[in-house]
């Protein structure tokens, strides 16, 4: 989407679902994440300000731009790329995982996300005041299906 009039801020939400302003777009400016290549949705929202005009892209003829202005491609390329990265370095959006660092699922589950360039939060339920929230407000329990203490939780 590129932006030619008004102004739209990107925000991301945070494990109980807060959101944070991470960018405002502007004229000449274009909204887009890596994950809207592929017409997966994105990781973080948008949210008009003010009344906004832009014009939108689909996926398929975005694709098309960049292989047909390779040099304009290599520049959205790169910009997706950078933006997924601060995503990552962030450590916001994508799913939670509830569970020990040290736990053999929860170390699965990291390294699958890790290597698909996934961003994701992992909350220690023995550490993470977020996580001990989250296990009483959504009653998680344990493969054992006793309810989860502080101390134990399978990922």
């Amino acid at each position: 989407m590129v932006v030619l009039a008004g102004s739209i801020t990107v925000t991301q939400h945070d494990q109980f679902d807060n959101e944070e302003p991470i960018g405002i777009h502007r004229p000449g400016n274009f909204l887009g994440e890596l994950a809207q290549l592929s017409g997966s949705p994105a990781l973080v929202d948008a949210i008009a300000q003010e009344p906004v005009q832009a014009l939108i892209i689909p996926p398929e003829q975005l694709r098309a731009l960049m292989i047909a202005e390779a040099e304009l491609g290599e520049r959205i390329m790169r910009a997706l790329i950078l933006r997924r990265m601060a995503i990552l370095q962030a450590g916001v959006g994508g799913p939670i995982i509830l569970g020990r660092p040290e736990n053999g699922d929860v170390l699965r589950l990291e390294g699958f996300l890790r290597r698909n360039s996934h961003p994701h939060q992992l909350l220690n339920p023995e550490t993470d005041a977020p996580a001990k929230i989250l296990i009483e407000r959504f009653h998680i329990q344990d493969i054992t299906n006793r309810a989860v203490s502080g101390r134990t939780i399978a990922a």
